[in-house]
C-alpha cells in the first residue's frame, strides 16, 4: 500500500484538533505565566501571595504539558513511530486526572455562601454541575478518542 492510502482521516482529525488545542493551551498558558512570574500579581495581600508558588507550579506544569502534547500532535499528524504510543499515554493520564479531580470534587464539594442570594447563587449552582457534567464529558470523550485509537488499524498506521 502507499503511503497517502494507510493515512485515515480519523488520525488526520485527532492530530488537527489536538494541535490546535494544545497550541491554544500552549498561547495562553505562556500568557498567563508570564503574568505571575513578572510579579503583575504584586498587588495582592500578602495572604493571597502565599499561593504564588502552587500557582506557579501548576501553570508551569500546565505548560510542560501543552507543549509536550503538541509536539506530540504534530508526530501524530505525520505518523511517526513513538507518536502512537505517546499520544496514548497521554490521554490515558488526562482521563486520569479528570477522573481524579471528578472524584475529589464530588468528596469534598465546597459548601454554597449561606448568604448568597438570587442571581449570585443560580451562578454558583450552575458552576457546581459544570464542575461535574464537564469533567464527565470531556472524559468520555477522551475515552472514545483512546479507544479508537487501539484499533489495529490505526496502530498500522504508525507501524505498531
Amino acid at each position: 500500500m502507499n503511503q497517502s492510502s494507510q493515512r485515515s482521516p480519523f488520525v488526520t482529525a485527532i492530530a488537527w484538533l489536538f494541535i490546535v488545542l494544545s497550541g491554544l493551551g500552549t498561547g495562553m498558558t505562556t500568557l498567563q505565566s508570564a503574568m505571575v512570574f513578572t510579579g503583575f500579581f504584586g498587588a495582592l495581600p500578602s495572604a493571597t501571595r502565599s499561593i504564588e508558588l502552587s500557582v506557579q507550579l501548576v501553570l508551569l506544569g500546565t505548560l510542560c504539558w501543552n507543549i509536550g502534547m503538541l509536539i506530540t500532535s504534530l508526530a501524530l499528524l505525520r505518523r511517526r513511530h513513538w507518536s502512537h504510543r505517546v499520544f496514548s499515554a497521554q490521554i490515558a493520564l488526562a482521563i486520569v486526572v479528570l477522573a481524579g479531580t471528578l472524584v475529589l470534587g464530588l468528596l469534598h464539594p465546597s459548601p454554597l455562601p449561606s448568604d448568597a442570594e438570587g442571581q449570585y447563587l443560580r451562578l454558583l449552582r450552575i458552576i457546581e454541575v459544570t464542575s461535574v457534567v464537564f469533567p464527565l464529558l470531556l472524559g468520555a470523550g477522551l475515552l472514545w478518542v483512546w479507544i479508537r485509537m487501539q484499533r489495529v488499524d490505526v496502530r498500522s498506521e504508525f507501524g505498531a
